[in-house]
């Protein structure tokens, strides 16, 4: 690997799922009482409905012209002042004031060693608004405010348990596949995309596979018996991957061919850098498609 990679030096795990009213939100953490929070939003319909308001308020302050230059993490101030608010509520529900200044210190010493601080959501299954609340905007007021979120220093991971326990320590250096297919007017940032792995692995350790269709995927797997990391470039609509058939159409798979095409496969972490991919990759995990 080149440059400076950081490191974990604390983790917070906390077991998250939907409480008995609408809007409620269950959470637990070792060596504290379990605790509950109302969410403003009573389901994920309110929810996307706020989100896509967000959506609407940045795209209307600025001509499209103007908004194609602006920083990611800068939207205008109307739009992020209602993403501050999101935040700030769902930072309340996960944080309540006895464990805020805890976490508040352990983050405060993150950024100090440059190290990350992992936040662990444990999940017993991947369904409900627990599952799809989008904690990666966790905001609060003490943070950075150059870029206005507690992320810089955090580590999110969505975690779902599972009775499948095998070890997965690698007694050599990881084998990387690079996979990444794009359908008719659905351009995905490949030559980015793959410049970053091989920045990350070392160009000798990575291996830029024929991509785009689902045969290309099937022989892959194959072919390449001792490969450890699989990562897919692409999109997804919450359901299948998108693939490439003849003609450049799209060519979706469901979970269910995903599972098949990862039997007798030595793949032990699989990047779906894809829309949607979070319920994907979870029936994956459930399925017992990959080792914990």
């Amino acid at each position: 690997m080149t440059g400076k990679t950081q490191e974990w030096r604390q983790e917070w795990r906390l077991k998250v799922e939907d409480g008995s009213q609408a809007g409620e939100i269950k959470v637990e953490m070792d060596g504290e009482e379990p605790w509950t929070f109302t969410l403003p939003w009573n389901d994920l319909d309110e929810l996307q409905e706020e989100l896509y308001r967000c959506r609407v308020l940045s795209q209307e302050a600025f001509p499209s012209e103007r908004r194609a230059a602006l920083p990611v993490h800068h939207p205008p101030s109307v739009a992020r002042r209602k993403l501050q608010e999101m935040g700030e509520k769902l930072f309340e529900a996960l944080f309540p004031e006895a464990l805020a200044s805890r976490f508040e210190e352990a983050l405060a010493r993150a950024q100090e060693e440059g190290s990350l601080l992992r936040l662990v959501l444990v999940y017993g299954e991947p369904e409900g608004l627990a599952w799809a609340i989008p904690w990666e905007l966790l905001y609060a007021r003490w943070a950075d405010e150059r870029l206005g979120m507690v992320l810089r220093h955090l580590s999110i991971v969505r975690y779902v348990e599972t009775e499948k326990r095998e070890e997965s320590v690698l007694r050599r250096g990881p084998q990387v596949a690079f996979f990444s297919a794009s359908p008719k007017e659905s351009a995905v940032p490949t030559d980015a995309t793959r410049a970053a792995i091989m920045r990350s692995w070392g160009e000798k350790d990575v291996l830029v596979a024929s991509g785009e269709r689902w045969e290309n995927w099937m022989r892959l797997l194959e072919a390449y018996r001792r490969l450890d990391i699989l990562h897919f470039l692409g999109h997804g609509d919450g359901e299948r991957l998108l693939f490439v058939r003849e003609g450049n159409e799209a060519d979706a798979r469901d979970v269910q061919a995903l599972i098949e095409s990862l039997e007798g496969s030595s793949v032990r972490l699989l990047i779906l850098q894809a829309c949607k991919s979070s319920g994907l990759a979870a029936r994956l995990v459930q399925a017992g498609a990959l080792p914990e």
